[in-house]
């Protein structure tokens, strides 16, 4: 595109056409300068120029839209000498036009027209100075150097070679000797790389051939070409040369240099003009000055007369104003070369960006995909651009390695509206990669080929499997549309057919855009790629994992076992690990069953927690087990328990997937969608596609079901639809062997062992239940039982092996409590414990006694309670052993008591204390009511109980509870701010048939003197800084019912002491404390001896919260001055 409107210029006869063309933003290597097919070198009078982008680029020239011009009609005659003008300031180039409006021409004698010639000399100075330019006196100039020239932009291919050349040229002005050194277009071939055209200000003295990575300039590299011709006095003059020593620049010898002026030559009769266009070496004004050389003729058949017609100076401002930006400007001579406007100038550019060696970072002209996707994130483009701390560099230099040993590239002309990830997209693409982060860093997730997976799934750390498959009717090929390097980047065609397709056979294609891909070669085997993904990777899968994710990216390997897709035989976790004298795993037990067959070999996967998964041959042992045998043993400390294990035949024991798509959940879960790796998806080009594998593995037959554990105590109980418990054995079953979704349900038989009778047939159950129950039973009877799987078919299999259990029922004791804890709060020790398993449990015993006691010689704390939680303050203090035992409805107790040793201390000193029962409740209520003949609180009902409720059933039963019952006890006020503790003690009990943790909750708020309550926060005992306390408790009776028998809110403090010895006058003094109390102090006073160590008594009395009154008396009872050390004790 253009940089800025074209526009025309005439010179002389002739017209000249400027425009300045956009490349795109810097650098950017430019070569092959073309219009249409035509190489720019091809045509006359051209001047290019070229800005790639660097940010020392010299200001654009070439290019300019501001032009002052001063019209003249100055007669130029040799008699008349020199004419002289001043052009407007800022001139950086000066034009001047000759006119022979007359026409130039000899007429002869006959009539007809000859040729005649009018030289015009054209000198030229800096406004202010005499330091005119070389005229046709000619001037001598020394040795001087033109430079330098830096090499073309290193471009390296896949085999490390340089491949970049370019042709500069040296010209000197015809007018100030100065030496410019014009850059010529870069090439990927050296045919190519031509030099730019010669200006016509100029006269050519050299042209130096470059080639990147050559820092120097040898001789071998310059061609002469100075003209043979006026404007040198000697052949020899200006000769070019190497410097000495070589370096980037040439040496251009001494010489004088003749500056002719305009030489015109016509032979016509009509008007006739000529332009001169030259630079000037610095900004400003300059005089300028005419005279014509050629003698005046008056001869009658001679038509030169000549005048000075123009003055122009032009100043270059630059269209572009962004910064950083590739252009080339180009002038040309349009008559006889062009038709109308240009609208076919090409070239081809390259962006210089940092690109990966294989070692390091280098500033070079490329198209590696992984370092153009770098640029992108980092380049100009970009408002606020990435720094290199957020982004991937080691996963991208890796791509980028791949991606040059393979010969990928991205090759397009982005002139048209997109976005950083569309472009990004697209890029990443053609490396065969997609956007994504890594570790938070801006990354390219590869499609590559993968070996060791990064993480292990099954359904023992996944859930919520699914997945769907496309019933793709595929095409007989595809037709990619690029644009073909090879041909000059004319659009081509490439058709990549499908395996067993050709032109002859093929008659359904299908277009697929490759954006960014010029390599005919790289489109066919990206094409081939793109057939074998629709071909090996048709299904989608999606699964549900916890934080076990986090090890995973997208474009991770990982392998999946699943019962849901028939992938592996079995998956669970190592339950233990057999070893042999040296510690190596020979083998491993699982905690699930697996079957193995004759005939077949089978592996097992072990998903240590840290490293890669193990895999190892496992001895084939037909028939169903849950202990492994390794063909070969994993060193030692390898694996261990509770690792996520897969068991299946060789080579099929997962299926190896690609994480697509990882989509985020609460709680660190997250939803990974996969797609199956099929890594012949990247040797598609090298031969046929082969057929999916899905990993599927058809399952054995019916083995019997594991037993896991069998019970029949009072924690199995069955509650009966009265409410009443009934014995019962409960079976619990090992989990189904991976991949058996085929097995429905569970049956089961038993009768009593050792006699004839019938088996009895319980009903079926769901086999993923893991539960049979077998009933009724008899207490102390012992049973034999069978179990056998039955498939969603009908087809039972073989009962299982005879099982013989005893049942204990009620009979058993009670099992033994756990979580048993005792803490003082104040003056009470409260209690807490887990609830047992048992279902007929009447409750719980507490017994205390001295360190050591038996708890036969213990003394009763409690009665029987079914809650998990009391308070008591019944326990004196000293250092005591607390023992539990459950007791159920038969009387039987724990066989084995849980214990805990508590020291009880004295309570603090109470500053406030509120007991809310004697008060009849003074707080405010929300879902409690009150009953007054008990004084207690009760869960309010959402209904009415019956009208004859007696007074027992109101304070002990609620039909339908409220969800949640507050009470909130009166603010307590401790005079001033201070720290203490705050605590509650809550006295309830559970309402009949409860059991469980139904005891109420406290919370508290607090707040100083000048702030506001915040909100009541969960609480037990603790310190807090304030003055205003308000106390609260919460009843959830989802939890169970129970009534509140008391709420006592306390603040208390340790108790302080505070000693002070101070001065007293003889009419008494008051005494301030240092610390105020929060209620009034015990006080001691004594006062100190007078002189001579006679004694002296003090009195004190109006003793308050924040001092006293004090005076000292001697032995004659007459008041005095002196000194008294006071003793309060106090909270």
């Amino acid at each position: 595109p253009y940089a800025a409107q074209p526009y025309t210029e005439v010179e002389g006869d002739d017209q000249f056409w400027r425009a300045l063309f956009l490349v795109g933003y810097g650098p950017v290597a430019i070569e092959e300068l073309k219009i249409g097919e035509t190489p720019i070198g091809d045509f006359q009078d051209v001047e290019v120029e070229i800005r790639e982008g660097y940010p020392t680029d010299p200001p654009r020239a070439l290019f300019t839209d501001d032009v002052f011009e001063e019209g003249l009609s100055i007669a130029l005659t040799e008699a008349g000498g020199w004419q002289q003008r001043t052009t407007a300031q800022d001139a950086e180039e000066i034009s001047v036009d000759i006119t022979f409006p007359g026409g130039l021409a000899f007429i002869a004698a006959d009539g007809t027209r000859q040729d005649r010639s009018v030289a015009v000399e054209v000198e030229y100075a800096p406004d202010g100075t005499e330091d005119w330019s070389v005229g046709v006196g000619g001037r001598l100039f020394a040795a001087r150097q033109a430079g330098p020239m830096t090499a073309p932009s290193v471009h390296r291919d896949e085999d490390g070679n340089d491949n970049r050349h370019r042709t500069d040229r040296v010209v000197m002005d015809k007018l100030s000797g100065a030496l410019t050194v014009l850059a010529g277009v870069t090439s990927r071939k050296l045919a190519n790389a031509r030099p730019p055209p010669v200006p016509a200000w100029a006269v050519p003295i050299a042209q130096v051939k470059r080639t990147s990575g050559q820092a120097t300039i040898a001789a071998g590299a310059i061609v002469d070409e100075r003209p043979a011709g006026a404007s040198f006095t000697d052949p020899g003059d200006f000769a070019p040369g190497p410097t000495a020593p070589a370096s980037a620049s040439i040496e251009v010898g001494a010489g004088t240099l003749i500056a002719p002026g305009l030489s015109t030559s016509a032979r016509q009769t009509t008007t006739v003009r000529q332009s001169l266009r030259f630079p000037v070496p610095a900004l400003g004004a300059y005089k300028v000055r005419l005279r014509r050389t050629t003698p005046d003729s008056t001869d009658g058949q001679v038509v030169d007369r000549v005048f000075w017609t123009a003055l122009r100076a032009i100043e270059h401002t630059d269209p572009v104003q962004l910064s950083g930006v590739a252009t080339v400007a180009l002038r040309i001579r349009a008559t006889e070369q062009l038709s109308g406007v240009i609208q076919t100038f090409n070239c081809l550019g390259t962006s210089v960006v940092p690109d990966w060696t294989g070692a390091e970072w280098v500033e070079q002209a490329t198209g590696n995909p992984a370092s153009l996707y770098r640029h992108l994130f980092q380049g100009p483009a970009m408002k606020r651009p990435r720094g290199d701390a957020q982004m991937d560099l080691a996963g991208i230099e890796a791509w980028a390695d791949w991606c040059r040993q393979n010969g990928r590239a991205f090759n397009a002309y982005v002139d048209f509206r997109t976005t950083l990830r569309e472009l990004a997209h697209d890029v990443a693409a053609a490396g065969r990669a997609s956007r994504g982060m890594v570790d938070g860093k801006w990354s390219a997730v590869r499609d590559r080929p993968q070996t060791v997976p990064v993480q292990v799934f099954t359904p023992r750390n996944s859930w919520g499997f699914r997945a769907s498959k496309v019933f793709a009717d595929p095409p007989h090929g595809i037709s990619v549309p690029f644009l073909n390097e090879a041909i000059g980047f004319k659009r081509d065609e490439r058709i990549i057919y499908a395996d067993g397709f050709d032109a002859l056979t093929a008659t359904r294609l299908e277009t697929l855009e490759m954006f960014g891909f010029t390599d005919p070669d790289l489109v066919w085997r990206d094409g081939r790629f793109h057939q074998a993904v629709a071909k090996l990777r048709p299904e989608t899968y999606e699964l549900n994992v916890d934080f076990e994710h986090i090890v995973a990216t997208r474009g991770d390997l990982v392998a999946v076992a699943h019962d849901a897709m028939l992938v592996g035989l079995g998956q669970g976790r190592v339950k233990a690990v057999q070893v042999d004298g040296g510690g190596a795993a020979t083998g491993v037990t699982l905690d699930e069953r697996v079957t193995m067959e004759v005939g077949k070999t089978y592996a097992l996967i072990v998903r240590p927690p840290a490293g890669d998964p193990v895999t190892r041959a496992v001895t084939t042992a037909p028939g169903e087990t849950d202990t492994l045998v390794f063909a070969v043993t994993v060193p030692a400390g390898t694996i261990a328990a509770g690792d996520l294990a897969a068991f299946g035949e060789t080579d099929r024991v997962t299926a190896e997937m690609i994480v697509r798509e990882i989509r985020p959940g609460e709680e660190l879960t997250a939803k990974l969608v996969l797609v199956d790796a099929a890594p012949a998806v990247h040797d598609a080009d090298q031969g046929a596609i082969p057929p999916f594998d899905s990993k599927v593995t058809v399952p054995a037959g019916v083995a019997a079901p594991g037993i896991e554990s069998i019970a029949s105590d009072g924690a199995v109980l069955f509650r009966e639809g009265d409410g009443s418990l009934s014995s019962r054995i409960y079976v619990r079953l090992l989990r189904l062997s991976g991949g058996r979704f085929d097995l429905a349900d569970v049956e089961g038989r038993y009768r009593i062992a050792g006699t004839p009778a019938p088996w009895i047939l319980l009903p079926r159950v769901p086999a993923e239940t893991r539960e049979v129950s077998i009933r009724p039973v008899a207490d102390g009877e012992t049973y034999e039982l069978q179990l056998r799987y039955v498939t969603a078919a009908g087809r039972p299999g073989d009962w299982g092996d005879l099982v013989v259990h005893t049942v204990l029922g009620k009979t058993a004791d009670p099992n033994t409590v756990t979580g048993f804890n005792a803490q003082q709060n104040g003056n009470v020790v409260t209690f807490s414990w887990d609830q047992v398993p048992d279902l007929d449990l009447a409750g719980y015993e507490i017994d205390f006694g001295p360190p050591g006691v038996d708890i036969a010689d213990a003394e009763p704390l409690t009665e029987v309670t079914r809650g998990t939680r009391i308070t008591t303050a019944a326990v004196p203090p000293g250092e005591w052993d607390f023992f539990i035992r459950a007791v159920d409805t038969s009387g039987n107790r724990s066989t084995v008591p849980a214990v805990v040793s508590l020291t009880v201390v004295n309570a603090l000193d109470i500053i406030r204390q509120a007991a809310q029962k004697p008060k009849g409740w003074p707080g405010s209520r929300t879902g409690f009511v009150y009953n007054p003949l008990t004084g207690n609180l009760n869960p309010d009902s959402t209904v009415l109980a019956s009208a004859d409720a007696a007074q027992d059933v109101f304070d002990g039963y609620v039909w339908q509870p409220v969800a949640l019952a507050l009470y909130e006890a009166p603010e307590i006020d401790i005079d001033f701010d201070d720290r203490a503790r705050a605590w509650g003690d809550i006295q309830s009990n559970l309402g009949p048939g409860e059991t469980g943790l139904a005891a109420p909750k406290l919370e508290i708020d607090y707040r100083p003197d000048a702030d506001a309550y915040d909100g009541f926060e969960p609480w037990t005992i603790g310190e807090a800084e304030g003055r205003f306390f308000k106390f609260r408790f919460a009843l959830d009776t989802a939890k169970g019912l129970a009534r509140v028998t008391g709420f006592k809110p306390t603040v208390d403090q340790v108790e302080e002491v505070t000693v002070r010895t101070v001065p007293v006058a003889a009419a008494g003094s008051a005494i301030v404390f240092p610390t105020r109390f929060h209620i009034v102090p015990q006080v001691e006073v004594s006062a100190e001896a007078g002189a001579g160590g006679v004694p002296r008594y003090a009195t004190w009395e109006a003793v308050t919260a924040t001092g006293f009154t004090a005076r000292i008396f001697d032995q004659a009872g007459a008041a005095v001055a002196g000194t008294l050390t006071y003793r309060a004790t106090g909270v």
